[in-house]
């Protein structure tokens, strides 16, 4: 598990976001990336090469860190600090390490035995019935924001700053963020 011995060596840390291709899973792991950056730390996002389709689904990873610059990859979902579920039929258990933290957009808390044995902290957040301006929106950004408010070192300002610098306009954009910062999680 290199960046699970990385974290705690080095203070780098590595986020998995995982959803459907659909859901804004690339442009979160993006958008968290520049955030990161903009927040003062280094950081480095990127999605595994492989061919998906519409509906398939995908992996982002984000490495931060405050030192040294490090390359991306490889990394496996099982050296994660933080995984971002977009979609609950895509958790697996198996590849959650130890002490990780899960955020995953459920109205339910996942109960899985695996879970609790293996001290997974658990951040259950409904990030998909929400509607702006009388429109259904990604759960990307409401999951950016629900992340900054656990994982403190990427500021929310950082990533309203990374969304006007990827959309135009943004102001839609910015209430899903502040939407999902102040969102409660059920937590385990």
């Amino acid at each position: 598990m290199i960046c699970a011995t990385f974290s705690v060596v080095c203070g780098a840390m590595l986020f998995h976001f995982r959803g459907h291709s659909e859901q804004g899973v690339r442009t979160a792991a993006r958008l968290f990336g520049m955030a990161s950056v903009l927040s003062g730390q280094r950081a480095n996002a990127w999605v595994p090469d492989h061919a998906y389709g519409i509906g398939d689904g995908v992996s982002a990873f984000v490495k931060v860190e405050r030192e040294e610059f490090f390359e991306r990859g490889p990394a496996e979902p099982e050296d994660a600090d933080f995984t971002v579920i977009f979609e609950p039929s895509f958790l697996d258990p198996k590849t959650l390490r130890e002490g990780s933290a899960l955020i995953i957009n459920t109205t339910e808390k996942p109960r899985n035995p695996q879970l609790k044995k293996r001290k997974i902290r658990i951040f259950a957040v409904d990030a998909s019935e929400h509607v702006f301006g009388g429109k259904r929106v990604f759960p990307n950004l409401f999951l950016l924001g629900f992340l900054s408010s656990v994982f403190k070192k990427v500021q929310l300002k950082a990533l309203k700053q990374a969304v006007v610098e990827e959309f135009s306009p943004a102001e839609e954009k910015m209430q899903e963020l502040d939407a999902g910062f102040k969102m409660k999680p059920k937590i385990r």
